[in-house]
């Protein structure tokens, strides 16, 4: 369990060198790993919650056409998570997303930037 101040000011200088990085437009942000962010992630509805805030941090800084949803896996599922619970969770996140940037973040931004 975190200190909050402590946690607070950890993600404001995470969203600073992000906005940072974001400056630059050749950058692309691969969304994985997020266990190492938020360990357990999917098992308690406040880690998850936390999770989604960062996913959502994420492409509210770089935006729907530099961002992409990916696995690690097996890495990604060393902690009990399945790949269909963790994608499952990805597209609940973002649902409220147009068809079209439901797209880019889970396969057309990968395919554009790997040249596939």
């Amino acid at each position: 369990e975190g200190n909050g101040e402590a946690d607070d000011a950890q993600l404001a200088v995470w969203r600073a060198g992000l906005s940072a990085l974001a400056e630059q437009t050749n950058a692309h942000i691969k969304l994985s790993m997020l266990g190492y962010a938020v360990p357990m992630w999917h098992t308690d509805a406040r880690k998850a919650a936390l999770a989604r805030e960062v996913v959502d941090t994420v492409i509210g800084i770089f935006g729907t056409d530099r961002c992409f949803f990916a696995s690690n896996w097996p890495v990604d599922g060393e902690d009990g998570c399945s790949a269909i619970e963790m994608y499952g969770h990805y597209m609940e996140w973002v649902a409220h997303r147009s068809a079209d940037e439901q797209a880019k973040l889970f396969s057309r931004n990968a395919a554009r930037f790997y040249r596939l």
